[in-house]
């Protein structure tokens, strides 16, 4: 390249690459602007695309591999060979080799911590673009230790600032930091395990021992026999069975019966509301009116008549006639 170049320091700086972009230069352009449907989208030109693809071309032909350590940092000399007198900024045409290299020379361009560059006029067919890569050493960053491994990794000043900035130099580091965090013993079989939910509420290895811890041993309230039961279950009176249940049921209402039935009925012997009463109130209405009583205490109905006709034993519905008989005799009135 020219002499405008400072010669590279070959102890401190490696030449990655020289290469040549045929062509006029192109700079950068501003991102362009339009509507899609409702919504105002940006875009690249069309133009910068293509000058981008061919800085990227350019590179790979002579360095043939992609830069992928992003603790590097690199050095770009540029000579920009106008072939007319329009008018471009070097600062745009610079750019346009940055974004044209990003992923391909190195990881992002803040990697670049040195630029020279240089405009000259030629003819229209001289015009072209000479590009120099330097590697010029490592990027300085801040750097903590890992609180796993102790392993020293980029940080900064907002995730020392922020309580949960990062603290592990990988992903490795830091779910086995949670796992340990995580790994306690169950609180019934005790045996190690790992929670899946990192919740201090956890403390049984699986369904099988919840149950089980969760249960505590009562005596029943029937049959007096221990048994086991749910912490939440427990009340003053517990029952180890449905019968001891059924059992409790038929106490209670014999405890209810005596409270509010102190009395027997000297007739047939169920309860009375007050403990001088003799007849319960079914036998008082029964001796009282003279009449049969039913099943459940109260008044038999009166019978039915009967219809008149010689045996026949239907019942009465029409001057003292079932409706047979009734029909049979008005037809022979009739005729």
């Amino acid at each position: 390249m020219d002499s405008i170049f400072i010669t590279p320091n070959l102890e401190t700086q490696e030449l990655i690459a020289e290469f040549t972009v045929a062509g006029e230069p192109i700079s950068k352009a501003r991102a362009r602007f339009t509507k899609r449907g409702s919504k105002t989208v940006a875009y690249t030109p069309q133009k910068t695309l293509d000058g981008e693809a061919s800085v990227k071309a350019a590179f790979l032909s002579v360095t043939h591999k992609i830069g992928t350590d992003a603790n590097d940092a690199y050095a770009v000399r540029a000579h920009f060979y106008n072939g007319t007198r329009q008018r471009r900024d070097v600062d745009n045409m610079v750019k346009l080799i940055l974004d044209g290299l990003n992923k391909v020379a190195w990881v992002d361009d803040n990697q670049v911590l040195e630029i020279a560059a240089r405009k000259s006029f030629v003819t229209k067919a001289e015009a072209r673009t000479v590009v120099q890569v330097f590697r010029i050493g490592e990027m300085e960053f801040p750097s903590k230790p890992c609180l796993r491994c102790g392993t020293e990794f980029r940080t900064y000043e907002s995730w020392d600032n922020d309580p949960n900035g990062k603290k592990y130099c990988s992903r490795e580091c830091f779910y086995e930091t949670v796992k340990d965090v995580n790994r306690r013993n169950c609180k019934h079989c005790g045996n190690e395990f790992q929670s899946r939910t990192g919740s201090k509420a956890t403390m049984y290895c699986s369904r099988e021992c919840s149950s089980e811890g969760r249960r505590t041993v009562t005596t029943c309230a029937i049959c007096k026999a221990d048994f086991s039961i749910q912490d939440c279950h427990v009340g003053d009176r517990n029952y180890c069975s449905d019968e001891c249940i059924r059992e409790q049921d038929r106490l209670t209402h014999k405890e209810r019966r005596s409270k509010y039935f102190p009395g027997t009925c000297s007739i047939c012997g169920s309860g009375t509301t007050r403990k001088e009463y003799e007849r319960c109130n079914p036998c008082k209405l029964k001796g009282a009116k003279g009449k049969p009583t039913s099943a459940n205490g109260r008044p038999a109905a009166a019978p039915k008549p009967r219809c008149s006709a010689d045996g026949c034993a239907e019942a009465s519905r029409t001057k003292g006639m079932c409706g047979k008989h009734y029909m049979r005799n008005r037809r022979l009135n009739q005729a």
